[in-house]
């Protein structure tokens, strides 16, 4: 649900709407409907998209690639995140983004110290999305990788490990 329809309603909880939630409600009701549409379009572009960020992302940081088995670990790590960013643009919900995949993925990749590695990827993500997608789904859905970028930035979102 829309973080804040689903905050709207639980305020509403034991009377009616009031007349300006009723027309709140309306407003992101329409804009959900977009959010469907860009997700649904996310959707069918996310296997050229995850294909044009990893064969970028593995030209870029040679090491990883000889490092790892980066082809097939990226390709289903972006496939994740691109996922986890289509749920949070239906539920218009950055948090969402933050507690169900980002705190997750920051641990594992500090551990290993993949840091500017995956903000790097997450960079190249955002440019391959703005070529695949229609410039109003582009800019959705490219809100939410920059909160991505933004977590490989900002030391208070980071997961510390011991």
């Amino acid at each position: 649900m829309d973080a804040e329809l689903d905050t709207m309603m639980r305020n509403a909880e034991g009377r009616y709407p009031s007349s300006e939630e009723r027309r709140r409600a309306g407003e992101i009701i329409k804009a959900m409907e977009a959010r469907f549409v860009t997700c649904a379009s996310l959707e069918a572009r996310e296997t050229e998209i995850i294909k044009q960020t990893s064969e970028l992302m593995l030209k870029k940081f040679p090491s990883f690639k000889e490092r790892y088995l980066a082809k097939e670990k990226t390709e289903r790590d972006l496939a994740i995140t691109l996922r986890y960013i289509g749920h949070a643009v239906l539920r218009n919900d950055v948090e969402f983004l933050r507690e169900r995949l980002l705190y997750w993925m920051q641990g594992i990749f500090a551990s290993k110290g993949f840091g500017e590695t995956v903000k790097g990827a997450y960079e190249i993500l955002k440019q391959v999305i703005a070529t695949e997608l229609s410039s109003r789904d582009a800019l959705e859905v490219n809100r939410f990788v920059d909160i991505c970028i933004q977590s490989c930035e900002r030391p208070q979102d980071r997961v510390e490990v011991a």
